[in-house]
């Protein structure tokens, strides 16, 4: 089998066609264009080598495909996940799994629950997530691209910040009166 990068058009022709000048001289310059178009087109595998684009690459990839859940201000290494699912996540938009990507890719790790299965109410969900360290406008942010992604009947009950270690907790006792609510999941938005 002939290499394409390595081939000449005389590979091709008869015998008493090869050795003609004029053909070895367009051969040659065939070749060489070739080679030239095979070098410059390994560069336009752009998608192929989305780990190693810089940030202002990665804003125009996002803008090309049309990334749903894109912001110039996420990080790196966000932003690559985002432009890498942009395309299954089109397939799969409104789906349980759509939203579990994409909040695992913000939070770190994250799992939607459907009403049920916390015995909410019914077309509501919540999603619950790791990562502590979402501050408030990564949270609106969040919010937004969650509106884009999730079913246009489902609605957001809760975020619940679930955090696993100990914690030390400072009660104090005081005669004042005053009633103050207490619970375990932290909730965001809804």
């Amino acid at each position: 089998m002939i290499n394409l990068y390595d081939s000449q058009i005389t590979d091709i022709l008869p015998d008493n066609l090869k050795k003609n000048a004029d053909n070895i001289a367009i051969s040659y310059a065939l070749s060489n264009q070739i080679k030239k178009a095979l070098e410059y087109s390994k560069n336009t595998c752009v998608y192929a080598c989305i780990d190693q684009l810089p940030h202002e690459i990665l804003d125009l990839l996002a803008l090309e495909f049309r990334t749903q859940y894109y912001n110039q201000n996420l990080s790196i290494d966000v932003k690559r996940i985002l432009i890498k699912n942009t395309l299954p996540w089109y397939e799969r938009a409104g789906t349980p799994s759509a939203v579990e990507e994409l909040t695992a890719a913000v939070f770190g790790y994250g799992k939607e629950a459907e009403w049920y299965e916390y015995g909410g109410k019914p077309g509501y969900f919540k999603i619950q997530a790791t990562n502590q360290s979402i501050n408030g406008k990564q949270q609106k942010e969040f919010l937004k691209m969650l509106d884009n992604i999730k079913r246009k009947s489902a609605w957001l009950d809760s975020i619940e910040i679930i955090t696993d270690g100990e914690a030390k907790i400072h009660i104090f006792y005081a005669t004042v009166d005053t009633s103050f609510e207490f619970s375990k999941p932290v909730r965001i938005g809804g």
